[in-house]
């Protein structure tokens, strides 16, 4: 599952888990405590019906600079737990935060404006806006 955020800013994402056995089977996710408070989760246990499926939402809110990678493992196994767990999955969860840094230059009036100066009418005149990115990820301007 892997996210880029930039920070302050949220996003999701969705574990489909399916039973395709013919009978009822519980779930539940452990090492949620290796989490940080960056992640929250929908549910983190439950069951599931034969033929059904759930979704588990996985929300991420970008606290701090950097790269952060975490090991979930889904537990299955039978709803009354005679069996034990009848199967394990690592579940990977990553996501990198960056903040957006730009610098912008460009010649400013008294009002803080982008100042032309005086110029007559139907005449011509250019100015040049400079923006630069000085992250590492290509960033959108309108």
């Amino acid at each position: 599952m892997p996210s880029a955020s930039c920070l302050c800013r949220t996003d999701s994402r969705t574990l489909v888990l399916k039973n395709n056995t013919l009978l009822p089977m519980a779930w539940q996710l452990s090492g949620l405590d290796d989490l940080v408070e960056d992640f929250s989760l929908s549910q983190d246990n439950g069951t599931i019906d034969p033929g059904s499926e759930i979704e588990v939402t996985v929300d991420f809110k970008a606290q701090q600079i950097g790269s952060i990678e975490k090991t979930l493992r889904l537990e299955v196994s039978d709803t009354e737990n005679i069996l034990g767990i009848v199967q394990a999955e690592n579940i990977i969860i990553s996501a990198e935060v960056y903040d957006v840094f730009l610098s912008m230059d460009l010649p400013e009036g008294p009002d803080g404006g982008l100042e032309f100066g005086t110029i007559n009418v139907l005449d011509n005149v250019k100015n040049v806006l400079t923006l630069k990115n000085k992250g590492v990820y290509n960033i959108e301007y309108r």
